[in-house]
């Protein structure tokens, strides 16, 4: 029986944030192209709060000189459209919630991306909410989702799991919980909505 569905944020939550849309963010800024920026270490550090915002903007400026500097104020707001949320998928976890099925969120994000999506109430409702920021392990870490079935109160099998990107699959499934690789929103629903008529024998 599934007990509770978990869901990553950017990509499936929202159409935003997805693989690459913080590089592209800074190209586009800094009139670079993609490929011209690598900054895997610094977008690890802050997304695992091993580095603040202030020590993130600072190595950015350090890399890519500029006389007017990326800022947080300038980053954020490039990423708005973060808090576009899928209306489709917030309506799936609502249904998942009222026949008694929980639905959290794990998600690598910035702190101050998290900041802003509290702010508007993007995380209302979903109970783990357990950001990468905050836990100081991001995915695919195997632990940060041991923290999430431990958060959870149920067991890894009793979990289907909702993200897009593909290396974060592979643990979730190591532990037992079903997958729904996410591509649109109807796709997800879809899926999440077959696994819960398999398993629990109700529909959605």
């Amino acid at each position: 029986m599934i007990k509770a569905v978990l869901f990553d944020y950017g990509g499936v939550l929202t159409k935003a944030g997805t693989k690459g849309s913080v590089e592209k963010s800074i190209a586009e800024y800094h009139k670079l192209k993609v490929d011209d920026i690598s900054i895997e270490d610094l977008i690890d550090g802050i997304r695992r709060g091993q580095i603040n915002t202030s020590t993130f903007f600072q190595k950015l400026a350090e890399k890519y000189p500029s006389d007017n500097p990326m800022t947080e104020e300038s980053f954020v707001s490039r990423h708005r459209e973060m808090s576009s949320q899928s209306t489709e998928v917030y309506a799936l976890a609502e249904k998942l919630r009222q026949s008694g099925i929980r639905t959290g969120i794990l998600s690598n994000v910035f702190e101050m991306n998290a900041v802003m999506l509290r702010k508007i109430g993007a995380y209302e409702g979903f109970n783990p909410v357990i950001l990468s920021c905050e836990v100081k392990m991001a995915k695919p870490d195997l632990e940060i989702y041991k923290l999430a079935a431990e958060k959870l109160g149920v067991k890894p099998e009793e979990i289907i799991f909702v993200d897009d990107q593909e290396k974060c699959w592979p643990p979730a499934e190591e532990l037992g919980m079903r997958v729904v690789k996410a591509v649109t929103p109807a796709q997800i629903a879809h899926d999440v909505k077959s696994i819960i008529r398999e398993k629990n024998s109700i529909l959605l």
